[in-house]
């Protein structure tokens, strides 16, 4: 580590400032406005039963009685799969539970900061997804492959997949759909039921999707039926088999509101995919391990207020606790988390046959 490096990281811890602040003190604001959202909606459901439903295995399809079950701090219930260990939210929101839950203008805040749709510019990144793609398929260069982003936010995924592909888009929150738009992406506002039926893609994407769906198998289904024969479903997704999870488990951040009610294992991949007539092509853990050293700080004592991966909101012990870390070259850190998995996976799904 720097010398420079280390006297900028130790300004910010005594003046609480750089970018880590502002990021934090937004997501305080945004978990604020979904958790009033949330209780909101746990308490329509107490005289309500309508507005969730029983659910099963996303990945088998079985009802497991005998599940291991645990709720997160928020009041959702989970069970977990004894066949293949896929986390499943049970009872789970309706659909038009959880549309309503993400059209809540918490959601509009996260993904604007507070400005008007109109005022926003959709950033672009290089994505890993791109090249996790052109390892598993050859794309030819013309005419341009078409390729739909289900779940696509602002678009800014589908910015840099232009590039390679004729992209488009479908996103459920209106607002993020017309933020895409206004930056000349092509976006359909809805699900993936809204697609043309008529339509036809090489490659369908799903980043940090699957976990939203309550029924992924149906979902998988009716993207399958897009795809053209030898076309893929890439999907990047959480995985619970991870040292973090294993952890962290109704503390951690994959589980920490209502949003993800499907979170799968290495095991959940094959049963899921036999289900919808997909052939598994491609498997990877991904990411870090998703356990910082403030996470372990707070985890071990502060347990009842920790925050995974938000450092308690508090810049000052983010940055301090990675200065320390950065300092003993992550041997700190090492020593204490336990041995696993990264946090996040990503899978090849390929429709039979050949056009």
């Amino acid at each position: 580590m720097y010398v420079p490096e280390v006297l900028r990281t130790v300004g910010y811890i005594v003046t609480a400032s750089g970018r880590q602040s502002s990021h934090l003190a937004h997501k305080r604001e945004f978990h604020r406005r979904r958790a009033a959202a949330e209780r909101q909606v746990l308490t329509e459901a107490k005289a309500d039963a309508t507005l969730f439903q029983e659910n099963r295995c996303p990945a088998c399809g079985v009802r497991a009685g005998e599940a291991a079950r645990f709720s997160n701090p928020v009041g959702f219930s989970f069970a977990e799969c004894p066949e293949d260990g896929t986390v499943y939210m049970d009872p789970v929101p309706t659909e038009s539970t959880l549309a309503r839950l993400y059209n809540d203008e918490a959601y509009t805040f996260h993904w604007t900061g507070g400005k008007n749709a109109d005022e926003v510019t959709v950033k672009t990144k290089r994505p890993l997804e791109l090249e996790h793609i052109r390892r598993v398929i050859s794309l030819p260069r013309t005419p341009k492959p078409r390729l739909l982003d289900v779940g696509c936010a602002t678009g800014s995924f589908l910015r840099r997949a232009g590039e390679l592909f004729e992209a488009e888009g479908v996103e459920l929150n209106a607002d993020m759909a017309a933020i895409a738009r206004n930056n000349g992406l092509r976006v359909t506002t809805g699900r993936i039921d809204d697609v043309p039926p008529e339509s036809r893609f090489d490659v369908i994407t799903m980043l940090q999707l699957i976990e939203h769906i309550t029924d992924p198998a149906a979902h998988l289904a009716r993207a399958a039926a897009l795809l053209r024969p030898g076309g893929i479903i890439y999907i990047n997704t959480p995985t619970v088999d991870s040292a973090s999870f294993r952890l962290f488990r109704d503390r951690h951040s994959h589980v920490s509101s209502f949003g993800h009610v499907s979170l799968f294992t290495r095991a959940s991949w094959a049963p899921l995919s036999a289900r919808v007539g997909l052939t598994l092509v491609a498997h990877e853990y991904s990411g870090e391990r998703d356990i910082a050293l403030h996470d372990l700080a707070t985890w071990y004592l502060l347990r009842r207020r920790f925050r995974h991966r938000l450092a308690l909101y508090s810049p000052r012990l983010m940055y301090t606790s990675r200065l320390v870390d950065r300092l003993s070259l992550g041997l700190l850190s090492n020593a204490l988390s336990p041995r696993g998995p990264s946090s996040y996976q990503w899978v090849i799904l390929q429709k039979p046959g050949n056009e």
